[in-house]
């Protein structure tokens, strides 16, 4: 579904189109870079990381992508950014799995993608989905993951005793997080 269109004031063409994506629990919010060819062709689908959404740089990478003949389409998940879907801002590894999932399904769907030239991107948390992604969808052609975050175990054992420590409190709070659950906030508004 089409929201709107950001235009390169230069020459009014479409720079990049903002669409809406259903996926379990509410509808990713994209941002649609097409192809300057304005034809058919290859495409790069791009997430964030931990906590992070589009606004965050995606849009720098969406733009190098389109620069260099690719159509990119950079989401956020569900709950995230300008996402629908409630709670808000709590991450959900295999929901965002499934965002994933169902926002490449909409890319094959679209007419200026080729399905089968479709390649993946993202950093840190997401690049350990890309890594997920990748292995199990045969139809993606490229991953790209940059710095991924693949080990939270091997990375405490770089760090000492001390982060090990939170892991044991980590797995405490899932076995009883129900109980007098406390949100932590990754970020907030200017000033907070």
């Amino acid at each position: 579904m089409s929201l709107n269109a950001v235009t390169t004031p230069a020459r009014g063409d479409p720079l990049r189109e903002d669409i809406l994506i259903p996926s379990e629990g509410g509808e990713c919010h994209a941002w649609w870079y097409p192809p300057k060819s304005g034809k058919r062709g290859p495409a790069i689908v791009i997430g964030h990381g931990l906590g992070g959404i589009k606004e965050m740089g995606l849009n720098r990478y969406a733009e190098l992508f389109q620069r260099a003949g690719y159509g990119a389409l950079a989401f956020d998940y569900v709950g995230f950014g300008q996402s629908t879907g409630k709670p808000r801002q709590i991450l959900d590894y295999w929901k965002q799995q499934g965002d994933w999932d169902h926002v490449l399904a909409h890319a094959k769907t679209m007419p200026l993608i080729d399905a089968y030239k479709i390649g993946i991107f993202g950093t840190s948390f997401g690049g350990a989905h890309v890594i997920d992604v990748a292995a199990r969808d045969p139809d993606v052609v490229v991953a790209i993951s940059q710095c991924p975050f693949t080990s939270g175990f091997a990375s405490t054992l770089t760090t000492g005793f001390a982060v090990p420590f939170l892991g044991v409190l980590g797995i405490a709070d899932t076995l009883f997080g129900w109980y007098k659950r406390v949100n932590v906030t990754v970020a907030g508004k200017p000033g907070q």
